[in-house]
């Protein structure tokens, strides 16, 4: 008989299989996301120049504008991805990326439970929502927090110290990877914080000082490492920008818009936050003041934005394989180890392997989902016609077409999604002035485009044509373009 430890678990065939079956997939390359196509496009110019741009050179409103990439080095591994295989390439990279978060997740919540099958499970809850993830530099934070999540509950078990030792070197990293380190920061101080009060409350701060001394310096060090990048201490002022805009706290912005449990995201954080509820119910261990503290905050946060409930979702799978590994139904499910972790042949897991991959490139290559979301989203239609008229004229655009127009047109847009580059008052003079607001006709006398390219529905459409100051000239599947009266294509 084989030795057991020659057999493959389960848990390393689920991980494996998330990569096999997004990997294939259109929807992993991030075309239906607005923004992916100006991260392309300075990832790209980034590798052409081995220089990072310091100015705006995308818009025609506000050209050389200052501008920060904080997120240069992700933009730049996903241009990198696109060089070396296109399409393929962004999918490739964000399905390994996905499938790392929940490598990661998966052993962090094995430093609490001794089945693979019960900790994969786990990981699996939390990190659900990964399969869907798009090719973003948003990616590398969730890879990130997972990391961070493994690290803390390695330490906690073994009680070693060296675990602690990686982030500074992670935070170094993340910081030129995306924003979302700032939610790493947040994560370390709640760990410092979060064990001085629980210490405070048992009067056992003399006990608990190393360790609290430790993890205040684990956190400092963390946020020290931050300034390892092309701007310094200056980053967190540019993220905090990001997070001060009125357009971000309004949630005019989906991965900002607060999280609602009728979303397919919001629902999934629901789940996860039952999951969680009720494996710190059921379980026999208590939870002491620390896990209190962190549990509270990580729910809270994760109610506040969608993007937020994501993050927060990945750091609550360590708390739920803690509290899960001492409940009744753990021990009734995952007792007899060799029955319930599940454990299957070589060749038996190298053939449901590839039928997993074959199925998995069968139905991305034949899913033209994607593909038609594209021609229904985006100026598809709109360019091809632009270009037949070789038309180099200023134009007016919605947020959500911007980046499209850059990359595929060429030419500098009016908006698009970077509005911590244009700022509140110029995106939200913008949407008064499409909504018909009294601001309009002073709004397009400022600006004066030769072409107009709204969405059917928008009021100003309407405005303009009745002014007779615009003119029709085509209408695609969700945006009409008006040309100046005076002038012709």
């Amino acid at each position: 008989m084989m030795h057991p430890r020659k057999y493959v678990p389960y848990a390393w065939i689920a991980i494996v299989a998330v990569f096999l079956i997004r990997a294939p997939h259109p929807a992993a390359s991030g075309s239906v996301d607005p923004d992916v196509y100006w991260h392309l496009l300075y990832g790209h110019w980034i590798l052409d120049h081995l220089a990072i741009p310091t100015g705006d050179m995308w818009s025609w409103t506000v050209p050389g504008k200052a501008y920060s990439l904080t997120q240069w080095l992700g933009e730049v591994a996903i241009a990198g991805a696109e060089r070396i295989a296109g399409e393929t390439g962004k999918q490739t990279l964000a399905a390994t990326l996905a499938s790392l978060t929940i490598l990661l997740s998966y052993k962090a919540a094995r430093c609490y439970l001794t089945n693979r099958t019960a900790a994969i499970m786990s990981a699996l809850v939390g990190c659900t929502v990964m399969v869907s993830m798009t090719c973003r530099p948003h990616l590398f934070t969730f890879a990130g927090l997972a990391a961070l999540s493994w690290i803390f509950a390695a330490q906690e078990t073994s009680g070693r110290k060296w675990p602690l030792f990686l982030v500074p070197p992670i935070m170094a990293l993340w910081v030129n990877l995306h924003g979302g380190y700032a939610f790493g920061l947040i994560y370390l101080w709640l760990h410092a914080g979060a064990a001085a009060v629980a210490a405070f409350t048992r009067n056992e701060m003399g006990k608990q000082r190393r360790t609290i001394l430790l993890l205040c310096a684990v956190a400092l060090a963390g946020t020290v490492a931050t300034a390892i990048n092309p701007y310094g201490f200056n980053v967190w002022a540019n993220t905090a920008a990001v997070g001060a805009l009125k357009s971000v706290s309004a949630g005019l912005t989906e991965e900002w818009i607060p999280t609602n449990i009728r979303t397919n995201l919001g629902f999934a954080y629901l789940t996860v936050v039952l999951a969680t509820i009720m494996s710190v119910a059921f379980s026999d261990k208590r939870p002491d003041m620390k896990d209190g503290l962190m549990l509270m905050a990580l729910l809270v946060i994760g109610w506040w934005a969608t993007r937020m409930s994501i993050m927060a979702s990945i750091l609550l799978v360590p708390i739920i394989a803690k509290f899960f590994g001492h409940t009744a139904f753990y021990r009734l499910a995952f007792a007899d180890k060799a029955k319930s972790e599940g454990r299957l042949h070589p060749l038996a897991s190298l053939l449901i392997v590839a039928i997993i991959g074959t199925t998995g490139y069968l139905v991305g290559r034949s899913d033209k989902t994607i593909e038609k979301r594209i021609e229904r989203d985006f100026p598809v239609e709109e360019v091809a016609f632009l270009k037949q008229h070789n038309f180099h004229g200023t134009i007016m655009n919605t947020m959500e077409a911007g980046g499209y127009l850059i990359r595929y047109l060429g030419q500098p847009v009016f908006l698009d999604t970077r509005l911590d580059l244009y700022g509140d008052d110029y995106f939200f003079a913008f949407m008064q002035a499409t909504a018909g607001a009294d601001n309009w006709e002073a709004f397009m006398a400022k600006w004066s485009p030769d072409l107009v390219m709204l969405e059917h529905g928008m009021p100003l459409k309407t405005l303009l044509i009745q002014a007779g100051t615009y003119k029709v000239v085509f209408s695609g599947p969700r945006y009409t373009m008006l040309l100046k009266a005076n002038l012709t294509l």
